[in-house]
């Protein structure tokens, strides 16, 4: 895979367009939602002894969050140029979300909607930012015209926030089989902290790739030997001697010290190298 810094100087044929994923994910969430909790409001998305609320009102609630959701963010993100400015924003917003829905809902639902307001921001990016900038880009190339960097990076930056938004949104769909998370007094605190470590989760996602094994790691040596290294140190603390396991082509430990556990020698040779005056010694002992 090539990337380029804006476009590059001819299309590629054929195009793949990566949009429907978000779409689909977006509508299967909701079309569950509906199913499972506007359809049982009564059950699901209302607790009474956090506010009664009527399935119809309930319902209404959620839906208008849901636009909310994305109107605010996305006016923040044209409004608010600093990044670090528009994270920290972002972050408190979606903290007193949490609080206002935790007295509106029950606590599973409170989770689902806090959820289903980040997947619709996501989404929104998708359907409303990141594919216009691809079609820009595209009619620009196809007019012979040079593409704008403005809608790029707009793209680019929402293409990160989905990027940082999508462990919190798995968070929040695999809550409900936790109920520490959820039933906590103080559970929309813990949605905002779930919120505030998406960077470590993405750091996790985006990890480079290990190297192999055989590439030597300069001050650590390869991996055999660092392996090599690690059975010295664990030798050591059995109470064999100092030096190296590897001892010798033919691969035998070399002289051993006394140790509390018994006669080293015996006990090596019988776990390592099957020592048959070992082994008569055990038959011996289960025969008698």
């Amino acid at each position: 895979m090539q990337k380029y810094r804006l476009a590059p100087k001819t299309l590629p044929e054929p195009l793949y367009w990566f949009k429907w994923e978000a779409y689909t994910t977006w509508l299967s969430g909701f079309a569950l939602l509906i199913v499972l909790y506007y359809f049982n409001a009564n059950t699901f998305l209302i607790d009474k002894s956090v506010a009664d609320l009527r399935p119809w009102q309930a319902i209404a609630i959620s839906v208008a969050l849901l636009i909310a959701a994305w109107l605010v963010y996305d006016g923040l993100c044209r409004l608010i140029p600093n990044d670090v400015a528009l994270a920290a924003v972002l972050l408190v917003l979606v903290t007193l979300a949490a609080w206002g829905v935790s007295h509106l809902f029950s606590g599973r639902a409170e989770y689902i909607q806090i959820g289903a307001m980040l997947g619709t921001m996501m989404a929104g990016n998708v359907f409303f930012v990141i594919i216009p900038a691809h079609w820009e880009l595209i009619r620009a190339k196809q007019a012979g015209r040079e593409p704008s960097a403005a809608a790029a990076l707009r793209a680019k930056q929402r293409s990160v926030h989905n990027n940082y938004l999508t462990l919190p949104v798995v968070f929040t769909m695999i809550s409900n089989h936790f109920p520490i998370t959820y039933g906590h007094s103080y559970s929309w605190l813990i949605l905002g902290r779930a919120a505030r470590d998406r960077r470590l989760g993405a750091a996790f996602l985006q990890r480079p790739p290990q190297r192999p094994h055989s590439v030597v790691d300069p001050g650590h040596g390869s991996a055999g030997d660092r392996g090599r290294r690690r059975r010295d140190q664990a030798a050591r603390l059995l109470g064999w001697d100092g030096g190296p396991v590897h001892a010798g082509a033919g691969d035998r430990p070399g002289p051993l010290r006394p140790s509390p556990f018994g006669p080293p020698d015996e006990r090596l040779t019988s776990r390592r190298w099957g020592s048959s005056s070992t082994r008569r010694s055990k038959s011996t002992r289960r025969r008698g």
